[in-house]
């Protein structure tokens, strides 16, 4: 049995799933959990730290089998990788942390990853900042943060204030002060200048309390040291590490009971690949936009295309002189403008895509792999409440699609939908994959506009489909301008 378990591709969060069904079978016998458990030890395993439930329910068994040492390395690395935020059993989360060998791991984690302290009088913790911007406030009213408590100034629609966000505030939660209290503040003057000059350390995001499902990132910022860890290996792993992949079903409809036409098998670590872009968006902030930039020739081809996804001109024409594709930053200006494009400048990506064919080839990959063309407002990665990602919202990001028209075939969804013809849908999941079915409307456009610049027979099928019988997608084709662009790509030669 064990060895049929250390067999199963531990890359599937179904092997998770089958491991938790075995440690948890009330008639498992102790020796059997300390032979598996035993083993899984001794093949150190990188996905190990991505099964929330999983490192509990293994640290409890390490308990039982008094291995109190391996129990509170697997504990700690539970909260190394972000593993109690989500997916967990309470009740066994509860029996845990009675345990004194646990309370003695939260000690040792507690030295490795101290607590931010909160400013005096202030609910808003001494993290980095994601967003900082004066401007009148748009709102109604809102608190003054530097404000004391007792004292609490309200301010109003049209003030002059500070908007802002930390790392580790909850991602709605943008806070607003009036200029005069936010620069009297010693903390805050010293974290806006760390912001505003790209001066923070690593060590500044290191927080006992991960709030990205992003237990790369997590792990990561949890152990370095900034004196010695090696930047070129930890962005080859970023970029080439098994897993991470979107999961995605394919369906004759968008309904729970429609047949199914194709569905992957969910990684254990599903879309953990769109971290990868925080990542790069924390080493640029502790000041490692050179050394990446240096990193890039031992790099996969396509790397380079994730630092498109900042709103910084001067990153976009490096990126361009680095590629060699004149034009590209901006192309880019356009893909990722933070509202909708009229046809014109539809037809400009359109165009540019067809005249750069090993760009498109590129742009695929980096799409499959990063995610980045998605809009989930589950899973905001590039999280637009970071101001240098602000353009992901409202799924203004999947235009970037357009420069994909003639080539349908370097994004996988896209070949599949023409292959599986009309009708072809998103199939309900999970919220994992609700950046597909928020984005589906582009997709149709994409395949849409392939089969007008070819003069394709299947067009009729496809408008029908999409365009003429789907009252559910009419009025976001009506906002992508979708009849307009395929009108206009059937006058291209």
């Amino acid at each position: 049995m064990i060895d049929e378990l250390m067999s199963m591709d531990r890359a599937l969060k179904a092997t998770w799933d089958r491991y938790l069904e075995f440690l948890q079978d009330p008639e498992l016998a102790p020796e059997q959990a300390a032979a598996f458990v035993d083993r899984l030890a001794a093949e150190p395993d990188a996905y190990l730290g991505y099964c929330t439930t999983f490192l509990h329910v293994k640290t409890m068994w390490l308990l039982r089998l008094e291995h109190h040492e391996e129990a509170a390395d697997a504990w700690i690395a539970s909260r190394m990788y972000g593993a109690g935020a989500t997916g967990y059993d309470p009740n066994l989360l509860a029996l845990l942390k009675k345990s004194p060998v646990v309370l003695e791991a939260n000690t040792r984690y507690a030295r490795q990853c101290p607590d931010k302290p909160y400013d005096t009088h202030q609910r808003v913790l001494v993290q980095p900042l994601t967003w900082l911007e004066r401007r009148p406030l748009p709102i109604k009213r809102e608190w003054d943060v530097f404000n004391h408590k007792a004292h609490r100034k309200t301010l109003l629609k049209g003030d002059d204030v500070y908007l802002f966000r930390c790392y580790s505030v909850s991602g709605d939660d943008a806070l607003a002060a009036s200029p005069e209290l936010f620069d009297a503040d010693p903390l805050m003057t010293e974290n806006r200048r760390k912001y505003e000059h790209e001066a923070y350390d690593l060590r500044d995001y290191r927080t006992p309390h991960p709030r990205f499902h992003a237990p790369f990132i997590n792990h990561f910022l949890a152990t370095c040291e900034p004196e010695t860890f090696d930047l070129k290996a930890l962005l080859r792993k970023a970029a080439t590490e098994r897993g991470g992949e979107f999961t995605y079903k394919l369906a004759t409809g968008p309904g729970w009971g429609d047949p199914v036409l194709f569905a992957d098998e969910r990684n254990v670590n599903c879309c953990s690949n769109s971290d990868t872009v925080y990542l790069l968006y924390i080493l640029k902030k502790c000041g490692y936009l050179e050394e990446i930039f240096k990193a890039l020739p031992e790099l996969p081809e396509d790397f380079p295309l994730l630092l498109m996804c900042f709103a910084d001109a001067g990153i976009r024409q490096r990126v361009e002189a680095y590629m060699g594709i004149p034009g590209l930053a901006a192309m880019y200006d356009l893909a990722f403008a933070p509202r909708r494009l009229n046809v014109r400048d539809q037809v400009k990506l359109v165009e540019f895509g067809r005249k750069n064919p090993r760009f498109q080839e590129l742009l695929g990959a980096s799409l499959f792999r990063y995610g980045y063309h998605l809009y989930n407002q589950y899973r905001a990665t590039p999280d637009w409440y970071v101001l240098e990602f602000a353009q992901f919202r409202r799924a203004f990001c999947s235009d970037v699609m357009l420069f994909l028209v003639s080539a349908p075939d370097t994004l996988l969804q896209l070949r599949q939908f023409l292959e599986y013809g009309p009708g072809t849908c998103f199939g309900a999941e999970s919220a994992i994959s609700e950046g597909f079915r928020n984005c589906s409307t582009h997709f149709y456009r994409n395949i849409l506009g392939y089969l007008a610049l070819n003069k394709d027979s299947r067009l009729a099928a496809w408008q029908e489909s999409k365009l003429e019988n789907n009252r559910w997608d009419e009025e976001y084709h009506r906002l992508l301008k979708t009849r307009e662009l395929v009108a206009a790509l059937q006058k291209l030669s």
